[in-house]
């Protein structure tokens, strides 16, 4: 993994798995590989396992968020990512992962609720305004997506050297 060949992780994973199906980390391992191959279904597989045997895992809950969005499954990413929240409640990507899914579903308001307190704390963040904006247009409210795209473009273009 560490080389990049993803595809050749994923199956020495697979076999490790079968090998030990109590091991929670090369199931970890392996949804990881699988993700960056682009086999989600996979990943979902793995990712799973490796959380039925350690509950506990933070980066495994925000994968798997991540992995079900790209699923177009945005209510079992937003599970993953408010279990994710339980693990670490200061988390930013978890709570940006909730947003990411609410906006999926189309629950524009609550997304919005979510980002105004972290505009407030990630100030510098082009993530929070570029979803902000997001919810915003999905709201139908374009002056106060205008407002958030700028700033996000704004902090984009500082963030470049």
């Amino acid at each position: 993994m560490q080389a990049g060949d993803y595809a050749k992780s994923a199956v020495h994973l697979k076999r490790a798995r079968e090998v030990r199906p109590e091991d929670a980390t090369a199931a970890f391992d392996e949804g990881q590989a699988l993700e960056k191959i682009g086999d989600l279904a996979g990943a979902r597989d793995a990712l799973e396992a490796s959380l039925k045997l350690t509950p506990g895992q933070f980066p495994a809950r925000l994968l798997l968020g991540q992995v079900y969005l790209g699923l177009k499954d945005p209510k079992a990413a937003e599970d993953q990512f408010e279990a994710a929240l339980l693990l670490q409640p200061k988390s930013v990507e978890a709570q940006l992962g909730v947003v990411k899914a609410q906006i999926a579903e189309g629950s524009f308001a609550d997304a919005v609720q979510q980002l105004a307190p972290l505009s407030k704390t990630q100030p510098d963040n082009a993530e929070v305004f570029e979803l902000l904006a997001q919810s915003y247009r999905g709201m139908g409210k374009q002056e106060e997506a205008e407002q958030a795209a700028s700033r996000a473009k704004l902090l984009q273009k500082n963030k470049q050297p």
